[in-house]
């Protein structure tokens, strides 16, 4: 399953088949950050792993999937350098969610 295959599902969750990676499994659906916040829709990316790091395969699927321009949540980074990099693509760290989880909202996507 790719990852238009998971969108046209409308919900769920699933391991997916994307070029670049050796595993990745993401989730479509309501996910509360903050409970004044609310719950929002939104991508989940909750675990994932690149064949071969620093080739951009991660940076081209979030190109990829921001088309959809529903918030994307990153779940529990614990590479630092990783966490580094996440800020140059638009993500913020997520305020009091430990491991660290990253977020890319859009406007007007979580705050209406």
């Amino acid at each position: 399953m790719t990852f238009d295959d998971l969108v046209q599902r409308e919900r769920g969750n699933a391991w997916l088949d994307e070029p670049g990676f050796a595993s990745l499994y993401v989730g479509i659906g309501p996910r509360c950050i903050g409970l004044e916040r609310g719950y929002r829709w939104m991508i989940c990316l909750a675990n994932f792993e690149v064949i071969n790091k620093g080739e951009g395969v991660f940076t081209r699927f979030v190109a990829k999937i921001e088309q959809y321009q529903l918030p994307i949540l990153i779940e529990n980074v614990l590479n630092d350098r990783f966490a580094r990099f996440l800020p140059k693509l638009g993500f913020v760290q997520v305020e009091d969610m430990v491991p660290p989880c990253f977020l890319k909202d859009w406007p007007g996507s979580l705050t209406g």
